[in-house]
């Protein structure tokens, strides 16, 4: 989502990472930044936040994912609407975390 292009694998990995408990870190996430040379981070950033849950619901995600996904997880996921929402809700979080964490600090 901070690329030039989706990467639709990170989006399902993200996901799965946060249901099983593991924490972000924001630092971690600045570091990797920094050294992908990522520019305009923070307006990448912001515009990640705007059109992830949208990216969620669209049939990319299930063209993306659905040859790698067995047909009774693809049922239960990719295509049902109510766990569409709460991947498009817990992504737009984890990402509006990363902004208010990663935002410039003021001494």
């Amino acid at each position: 989502m901070l690329t030039t292009y989706v990467r639709w694998r990170d989006i399902w990995d993200m996901y799965w990472l946060r249901r099983r408990g593991v924490g972000i870190d924001a630092e971690l996430v600045r570091t990797k930044a920094a050294n992908y040379r990522i520019e305009n981070f923070d307006h990448r950033l912001a515009v990640a936040v705007r059109e992830a849950p949208g990216l969620v619901r669209s049939k990319g995600i299930k063209e993306a994912l659905g040859d790698f996904v067995p047909p009774d997880a693809a049922a239960r996921t990719l295509r049902n609407d109510d766990w569409l929402e709460a991947v498009a809700i817990e992504i737009r979080d984890m990402l509006e975390y990363l902004q208010r964490n990663l935002a410039p600090q003021r001494n």
